[in-house]
């Protein structure tokens, strides 16, 4: 991915907080990945409801959780999902236990998220990361001003695209 990408790192052990607020320094969010640490009590559904928020509203957004499933909050399951789902945020989990109740969690908010559960295992992400950097790499943002004096609230709008092999329209 190119240095335009936002990266959010999260942790939700006793207490949500972002460990670094979205930014394109690489360099930052490298020194706050290598510092985390495993911790338990985790708040889980908590975690995952401030990552949906921090995502924001616009472009390809997702969020990628790396936990055993266990959750210590008093957030209910339904309500991260519908949270997941409402936003339209990509989720994908990388299972870090084989606990089957923790395991259904993972992939209720993976499901609500149109996304999958991943084994913590290299080869898996491996190919996970290297899917995700290269739908993000070829990721187009479309943006229009529409004029005041439209009123049609549903329209059907074709985007071209020039690329090295002619034009792409969608």
């Amino acid at each position: 991915a190119g240095d335009d990408h936002l990266f959010v790192v999260g942790r939700f052990a006793g207490e949500v907080a972002p460990s670094l607020e979205p930014t394109t320094d690489r360099g930052a969010a490298e020194a706050v990945i290598g510092g985390l640490q495993l911790s338990r009590q985790t708040r889980l559904y908590d975690g995952v409801l401030a990552g949906v928020a921090m995502a924001g509203t616009e472009g390809q957004r997702s969020l990628l959780v790396l936990s055993d499933g266990a959750d210590t909050s008093t957030t209910e399951l339904g309500s991260v999902t519908a949270a997941i789902s409402e936003a339209e945020v990509l989720v994908d989990g990388v299972a870090l236990a084989k606990d089957n109740d923790a395991g259904q969690a993972l992939e209720a908010l993976a499901g609500a998220g149109a996304g999958q559960v991943l084994e913590a295992t290299p080869g898996a992400l491996s190919a996970a990361f290297a899917a995700e950097a290269d739908t993000l790499a070829r990721q187009v943002l479309v943006t229009a001003t529409v004029p005041d004096t439209v009123t049609a609230t549903e329209a059907t709008v074709e985007v071209t695209l020039s690329t090295a092999t002619g034009p792409l329209t969608a």
